[in-house]
């Protein structure tokens, strides 16, 4: 055994030793590469796995939101995501992925229609001007490609605007929903 120990160390080679050791080295190294495309594949297989795991709380988060007034805040901000769908947005946001982008304006939309239901007007996004400490509106603004700490204001309605010119969720029934409670919202 010590030997074989060896040959593993020594770059998989082995000379003297028993036919059965022999063997068994051939085989250990062909099984080298096998062993390696194996645990490639594992290591994608649990990370497609994390992805769709992350997508499916950051859903379940983003449909089962609502925005509402508070004793100390009338007016409510961004949402602050618990911490599995910070994790979510935070490896979504490393893996360059897009598929969590409908999820993000829908929170977005119902927080600027809860704006205009209740109040009649947009209100700021950020809770000081020129700071994006919220990962959702982080996320927002990356997805969207905004400058968010630079802009003057920067308006709930911005997440309208951004359906309007992007139409990429205009058959996502709870996005289509929220615009048209926006719609009778203005019209009352």
């Amino acid at each position: 055994m010590e030997r074989i120990a060896k040959a593993i160390q020594s770059n998989w080679s082995f000379d003297g030793g028993s036919a059965p050791q022999k063997l068994l080295i051939r085989y250990m190294v062909k099984m080298k590469k096998y062993i390696f495309m194996l645990a490639l594949l594992f290591q994608a297989l649990c990370s497609q796995s994390y992805a769709n795991t992350a997508l499916i709380d950051l859903q379940y988060f983003a449909e089962s939101y609502e925005p509402a007034s508070q004793e100390n805040a009338v007016i409510p901000m961004p949402p602050v995501p618990p911490l599995g769908v910070e994790s979510a947005l935070e490896y979504m946001k490393n893996t360059n992925s897009r598929d969590h982008e409908k999820y993000v304006v829908l929170i977005f939309i119902k927080l600027y229609r809860f704006h205009i239901e209740n109040f009649h007007q947009s209100y700021e996004l950020r809770e000081k001007w020129g700071e994006v400490n919220n990962p959702l509106l982080s996320e927002f603004c990356r997805l969207g490609d905004l400058n968010c700490k630079d802009t003057e204001f920067l308006s709930s309605s911005i997440a309208e605007d951004w359906m309007k010119k992007a139409r990429k969720y205009d058959k996502y029934k709870n996005i289509v929903t929220e615009l048209k409670r926006i719609e009778k919202a203005r019209n009352q």
